[in-house]
């Protein structure tokens, strides 16, 4: 797992269903790093994107309990 990708993932982990902007705010990565680590993670079927809303700031994060 990267180290950006790793970074996300524990921040999910500590704060689940906060948002990206949360995300944005808490690592200082660059947004377009956030959401293509966000996709690596749901492809992998760590965490769950509530995608609802149209600004992907919104985007709420979960992560999965398997």
């Amino acid at each position: 797992m990267k180290p950006v990708t790793r970074a996300i993932y524990d921040c999910i982990l500590d704060f689940p269903g906060e948002t990206v902007s949360f995300l944005f705010r808490e690592t200082g990565y660059p947004m377009l790093s956030i959401l293509d680590a966000l996709n690596r993670l749901e492809e992998q079927n760590f965490i769950v994107v509530d995608r609802s809303y149209v600004d992907p700031g919104c985007y709420r994060c979960y992560p999965t309990l398997d």
